[in-house]
């Protein structure tokens, strides 16, 4: 995901917004960090959201109304089925959820 958000910040249309939820059992388990957190010091359009209590799904799915957005869901099979099935509970249309087809099995 860090490298997908990388090539936004080249590639990403004017005005499109980037919110980037990453989970982890505790704070100091979230990948690569402080690598996100400079970068989002420097993107005003890259929202980041770490996620360490309850479950990613919950928060993602909490987090705002993502009928209109285009989701890439990245991480453990669970995790990703997780988070596509409150996506698409939620009014994202399957065709605008991008994962990994092989988590999915």
């Amino acid at each position: 995901m860090k490298a997908i958000v990388e090539q936004q910040a080249a590639q990403r249309p004017r005005g499109r917004r980037v919110h980037l939820f990453v989970g982890a059992r505790d704070r100091g388990d979230l990948y690569d960090w402080s690598a996100l957190a400079e970068l989002g010091l420097h993107k005003p359009w890259l929202a980041l959201t770490p996620v360490t209590a309850g479950r990613l799904a919950d928060a993602v799915a909490g987090a705002g109304d993502w009928r209109e957005h285009l989701a890439c869901v990245s991480g453990p099979a669970g995790m990703v089925a997780s988070v596509r099935s409150e996506l698409l509970a939620a009014g994202l249309p399957l065709a605008q959820v991008r994962y990994d087809q092989a988590l999915a099995r």
